[in-house]
């Protein structure tokens, strides 16, 4: 063979495979690419969901009730109108987790707690069964936040913490499995 015929191979070779790569892997890598950032924007959802309860739950915990009638009216009234904002929030938070549980509790799918916990799908589902529960419940308010927070604040961390964080994220890996625990106060 001469060169001239290597050189015509090999461009019918490079040809034939970036057709091949075209019509059968690209679709395919399209797909599942598709797949990967559906799962990741439910994930990041769920996170900032997670985080809005959160911090909401932090600061409210540990308020005392409405002031006294030492206070004037217009501040009760402002606080009470705050106060029930929280809660609206908490409400409509837990609500969406509730009506979309699957498309983040799936993203998990194979995953396990390390221990022997359970798989994380099911964690998940607990959690937001468990947190719409308390939020529609008859407890007080304080209650309500101080359970939601004890809740929240290790599956949080130990789902969505950074490696950089692994002593906080391994406390809260031991923490959160007793998620049942804490609503069943």
């Amino acid at each position: 063979m001469h060169t001239v015929d290597y050189l015509l191979l090999a461009a019918l070779t490079s040809a034939v495979v970036a057709l091949g790569i075209e019509w059968i892997a690209k679709p395919r890598l399209e797909a599942r690419k598709e797949r990967i950032l559906s799962a990741t924007r439910a994930r990041a959802t769920f996170d900032s969901r997670l985080l809005q309860i959160e911090v909401i739950c932090a600061m409210w915990k540990d308020l005392p009730p409405i002031p006294a009638p030492r206070a004037s009216l217009g501040e009760r009234q402002r606080l009470q109108g705050e106060l029930e904002r929280a809660i609206a929030l908490i409400d409509a938070a837990t609500r969406d987790m509730l009506d979309e549980i699957g498309s983040f509790a799936l993203t998990y799918v194979g995953l396990r707690l390390p221990g022997g916990f359970g798989p994380i799908p099911n964690l998940i589902v607990r959690y937001v069964t468990l947190a719409r529960g308390l939020a529609i419940s008859d407890r007080t308010n304080n209650e309500k936040f101080r359970l939601l927070y004890e809740m929240t604040s290790p599956l949080r961390l130990y789902l969505f913490a950074t490696i950089l964080h692994p002593v906080k994220r391994v406390r809260a890996m031991i923490r959160t499995p007793d998620i049942g625990h804490v609503a069943g106060r």
